[in-house]
């Protein structure tokens, strides 16, 4: 004899798989190249300002261009975004030490990363060098 919701969960995380390797699978087709540049703190300078060192992975995903405009985070502060990226889930990415990189162009990610079923979305605010 079964009790109630026994074996309720077999099969349950099947579709954040399917959707996530559907993504994949379009990114990997279809998608862009980009750079995910994690950078390191390794010292200062004689001026006291931060070295840093820095180690890139190329992974695909979507850009996309926006107008600039505030993008809403958390506890009411607003940040400008001029691209939203979407990457794959299993890209490693942090909101502080890491940009990205599209058509050499490189971007501060800004607000939180934003997780989803099947793909993470980031936005970004071009850095000028």
């Amino acid at each position: 004899m079964s009790g109630f919701g026994e074996g309720f969960g077999e099969g349950f995380g099947v579709l954040v798989g399917l959707m996530e390797q559907r993504f994949n699978a379009l990114a990997d087709l279809r998608g862009e190249d980009l750079l995910v540049i994690a950078k390191t703190q390794v010292g200062t300078d004689p001026y006291g300002d931060p070295i840093y060192t820095e180690t890139s992975t190329a992974t695909k995903g979507f850009a996309e261009q926006i107008r600039t405009r505030d993008k809403q985070l958390l506890a009411g502060e607003l940040a400008q975004a001029d691209m939203v990226f979407r990457l794959k889930r299993s890209t490693v990415l942090a909101e502080r030490g890491y940009e990205l990189e599209y058509l050499s162009k490189r971007y501060k990610i800004v607000g939180a990363i934003e997780y989803h079923l099947s793909h993470i979305t980031v936005y970004g605010e071009r850095k000028v060098s």
